[in-house]
């Protein structure tokens, strides 16, 4: 819905997050469902603005209807909290937001490793809990972003971002893990141990230019 007042022109296609919550827990899936269905979808999201995940989820308590599942908590161990779950959607925001090329401003790897991130970028999630940790990202491209948040057949979560087609490319180079690293990966990133696992991040922009980062998250 534009609620802007302005002629926001055509919105293109610009990448798209996915995670599977396949095999959830009753809970669990509802509160996946909940977080795409009634706090991600149709976001829009001016250029130069930083977007909060955070913000959107809104208090996490019985009556806004979070259901208890479990959640990672210091470290090492878990929990049953109102709203385990809602990591799901953070780490297919995240996916969506490199596979857009936008800025991130900040993101934290879960502590310990979770089934459900392997598919679709395994090693690439984002990890929220209101208060001390959030996914921030801002709109580096020229117009509006629109944000569209739904579930797929076999419990697959989807964003999807549209706005204004720039040229921007991306590419993944991994995963590398203990097994499979390279030099190139020890000089980048250090030796891998178990638990590690890193990806080369390449932006080309419209102009040629190329920009690589490396990412690693460790894992217990």
């Amino acid at each position: 819905l534009n609620e802007t007042g302005k002629d926001l022109g055509p919105f293109e296609f610009l990448g798209e997050g996915q995670s599977s919550f396949q095999n959830s827990i009753d809970q669990r899936a509802f509160n996946v469902r909940k977080a795409l269905n009634e706090r991600f979808d149709g976001i829009l999201i001016p250029p130069g603005a930083e977007f909060s995940y955070v913000s959107f989820l809104g208090p996490i308590t019985k009556e806004e209807g979070w259901k208890f599942s479990l959640a990672i908590f210091k470290g090492t161990e878990t929990e049953w909290v109102r709203g385990g779950g809602i990591c799901q959607v953070s780490t297919t925001v995240y996916r969506a937001v490199l596979n857009t090329a936008l800025q991130v401003t900040e993101q934290r790897s879960h502590s310990l490793y979770v089934d459900y991130y392997e598919l679709y970028g395994v090693g690439l999630d984002a990890t929220v809990f209101p208060g001390e940790q959030d996914l921030k990202f801002v709109n580096n491209t020229p117009n509006y972003l629109l944000m569209i948040a739904e579930e797929e057949k076999n419990m697959e979560a989807v964003i999807r971002f549209y706005g204004e087609e720039d040229g921007r490319k991306t590419e993944f180079l991994g995963p590398y893990t203990y097994s499979n690293q390279t030099e190139e990966v020890v000089a980048a990133v250090g030796s891998l141990g178990s638990g590690m696992i890193a990806w080369k991040y390449r932006i080309t922009w419209k102009d040629g230019t190329v920009e690589e980062k490396w990412m690693k998250s460790t894992y217990f």
